[in-house]
């Protein structure tokens, strides 16, 4: 898989995941005026993948 389709991916599921956050804190059903709420949960779930990324490459590697 190239890098630039595994980065457009991983954002995409970040973007899913801050979704949830989003539909999980606003439990009277999801509001737009949460979109700070779907960015953090984007930017959090992007950064965990690259983080379970990194250290399944550095597992491999040792």
């Amino acid at each position: 898989m190239n890098a630039n389709l595994r980065s457009s991916l991983m954002l995409l599921v970040g973007i899913i995941v801050g979704l949830t956050i989003a539909e999980v804190i606003s439990n009277d059903g999801f509001d737009w005026d949460q979109w700070v709420f779907v960015i953090t949960g984007g930017v959090v779930g992007y950064s965990i993948i690259k983080l379970l990324l990194f250290l399944n490459r550095k597992k491999e590697n040792s």
